[in-house]
């Protein structure tokens, strides 16, 4: 029994580091943007959910300090401290159709 209660506190421990080394590295203040990273990897013709995987989490403003104007209705814009990206889609709203970054 000790062994099966062992197994699970370093599975459990495990974990907790896992989970914690990822937020504290996507919290890294100097670290190169996901958001830029991501950028390349857009192209014509994806529909919003593909970009939406691709740029790793929905749409919006993650900067600290927030603000800025909203997309139009047919764009989607994921902004943080070092990066704005706008995506365009279609007028019927799949298939992107421009892609912008901002420094």
């Amino acid at each position: 029994m000790h062994h099966h209660v062992r197994s699970l506190v370093l599975f459990i421990a495990v974990v907790g580091l896992t989970v914690g080394a990822a937020l504290a590295a996507e919290a890294r203040p100097g670290e190169g943007s996901w958001f830029r990273s991501a950028f390349p990897r857009l192209r014509a013709g994806m529909t919003p959910a593909e970009v939406t995987a691709e740029m790793g989490r929905p749409a919006g403003d993650y900067r600290t300090a927030g603000g800025g104007p909203a997309p139009a209705d047919n764009q989607a814009k994921w902004a943080d401290d070092q990066v704005i990206v706008v995506v365009t889609f279609g007028p019927d709203g799949t298939g992107l159709t421009n892609k912008s970054l901002v420094d």
